[in-house]
């Protein structure tokens, strides 16, 4: 990869790999962000403040110090911005229409509609409350939908409707979305997976498939991913097929992709999402490589500056990892002082206890307490280390709950 200058669009944590790996190939790294100190901030050579969605602003800062290439990582946000540059300046990037196609959940249903038709849940589309409003008085059993932001990451605004709720959650959904639209769509029976992907020259590598396990009070957020090597391999295929199809009917010929999808008791399966980056929570910079040996954020800065990706990866059921989304019981915690750790057993530990802080209902991946990464020889061994892990932790709690 030569040598430049690559701008980075988003400076939070997760982005932190990217930046690391741009400095790594000897890149000047200039890095953008609407926080004034992102964790970013201090691996960047040049920090600006900007909003990662301002597309002019994070174009003029390109300019500026012409830069040979434009990236970013695990964040819906910045994708169109990172686009836009790119095709302004002439450099490699998806297009900005195909990035809104990938960050816009309505665009992306209503195009694919036509080409997987039965692939798709049933969706309708609202501009404004009231329109929404409307259509629900005439539902008769309102559970069975879904409302989520058209736009928005991290679960924000998503939640299954209720008849005694649905009218806030639906204004819920709208505010999440900067009262631009809505989605409200069918709710899907099932179990849900992610399947993780890179694409090089319009060819789709299907790299890995995680089952995820929601949050008992709420089945849209993920609680815990499982990569235990124990998908069954029909559902796999399935899963792949689907994904490789979607993926093609969109357009995507280069990047990462990050799908969600829902798979039916009777084995039918639907596309909830799917991203055009890497899965969020480090499974782009640290859970795929260790899966599989490929390096998505390698793959991505090698994309931007127009260097082929030698495409060599391991079946990634070989290793064996939890990512488990910490817990507690319901209520008000002083600081807690966590237990020591075999660091061995880590690919990732983000938990910040040591303050007061709020056990609550989650309603969005922003009321989770922090998370962590666990790996081991084995299927059971990792569920072994998960399981000792939580109950340390909770055991930590205990003594620290007001």
């Amino acid at each position: 990869m030569s040598k430049g200058s690559i701008l980075v669009i988003g400076g939070g944590q997760n982005q932190c790999g990217l930046i690391r790996a741009a400095r790594k190939y000897g890149a000047q790294v200039i890095v953008t962000d609407i926080n004034s100190n992102p964790p970013g901030r201090k691996l960047a050579d040049v920090f600006v403040s900007i909003d990662t969605k301002d597309k002019e602003a994070n174009l003029e800062v390109a300019k500026r110090h012409a830069i040979s290439g434009v990236v970013t990582d695990q964040t819906d946000a910045a994708v169109p911005t990172a686009a836009y540059v790119a095709e302004s300046l002439g450099l490699p990037g998806i297009g900005y229409e195909l990035a809104v196609r990938f960050t816009n959940k309505f665009v992306m249903r209503h195009y694919l509609k036509g080409r997987l038709a039965a692939n798709i849940p049933d969706f309708h589309y609202f501009e404004h409350p009231g329109q929404a409003d409307d259509w629900m008085s005439s539902i008769p059993n309102i559970s069975q939908w879904i409302v989520k932001p058209h736009t928005a990451q991290g679960s924000k605004g998503v939640s299954r409707l209720l008849k005694t709720t649905a009218q806030s959650q639906v204004w819920d959904a709208f505010r999440e979305s900067n009262f631009s639209g809505i989605l409200i769509e069918s709710y899907i029976e099932g179990k849900e997976f992610s399947v993780e992907a890179f694409v090089e020259q319009g060819e789709t590598h299907n790299l890995a498939v995680t089952v995820k396990e929601h949050y008992p009070e709420n089945p849209c957020i993920d609680r815990r991913n499982l990569y235990l090597g124990n998908v069954s391999h029909e559902i796999e295929r399935k899963l792949y097929q689907l994904n490789t199809d979607v993926i093609r009917h969109l357009g995507l010929e280069q990047g990462p992709t990050h799908a969600e999808y829902m798979v039916t008791n009777d084995g039918k399966v639907y596309l909830m999402e799917i991203a055009a980056r890497g899965g969020g929570g480090n499974i782009s910079e640290k859970l795929i490589p260790y899966l599989t040996d490929f390096k998505p954020t390698e793959g991505i800065l090698r994309f931007s500056t127009g260097a082929q990706n030698e495409m060599m990866y391991r079946n990634y059921r070989e290793r064996f990892a939890v990512m488990r989304f910490v817990d507690l019981p319901h209520g008000d915690y002083s600081p807690v002082r966590l237990p020591e750790f075999n660091q061995d057993w880590f690919l990732h530990f983000d938990l910040d206890l040591d303050r007061v802080f709020e056990a609550r209902p989650v309603r969005n991946s922003a009321d989770r307490l922090g998370y962590f990464i666990i790996r081991g020889e084995t299927a059971k061994e990792s569920l072994s280390r998960e399981s000792q892990v939580m109950q340390k932790l909770q055991a930590a709690a205990s003594g620290a709950r007001k």
